[in-house]
């Protein structure tokens, strides 16, 4: 989703030239390998976890599409520019995970939806 107006492009769109790629979260390694398991070349810009993003930190040479998750996203609004771009990220589980939270949810969060109307 582009920052500066919420195009949305797949990941694929960005497979024909290289691409920054921008993580400052717990494991940014995850965030880099998700994007190379869609076809997509990197150039790796990892930040702690939390870190406070300024203009500078965000790669403009070579003019390679930025692109970041969601949490960074948010952090760098301000300096929303063509080229900058959020990757919305997807929970999958496996079955018996699903299972788990359907029963956690039956058990602990329906019960207070139907006690609240």
């Amino acid at each position: 989703v582009a920052l500066d107006g919420g195009e949305c492009r797949p990941l694929s769109a960005f497979a024909a030239s290289p691409v920054h790629a921008v993580a400052g979260i717990g494991n940014p390694l995850r965030f880099f390998d998700a994007l190379r398991g869609a076809g997509l070349e990197l150039r790796m810009h990892p930040f702690p976890d939390h870190h406070g993003y300024t203009e500078m930190d965000l790669p403009a040479e070579p003019p390679y599409p930025v692109l970041m998750t969601e949490k960074d996203a948010v952090k760098c609004l301000a300096w929303a520019r063509p080229g900058l771009w959020s990757v919305p990220a997807a929970a999958c589980f496996d079955e018996p995970s699903a299972t788990a939270v359907r029963k956690w949810l039956d058990t602990h969060v329906l019960p207070l939806l139907k006690q609240n109307g």
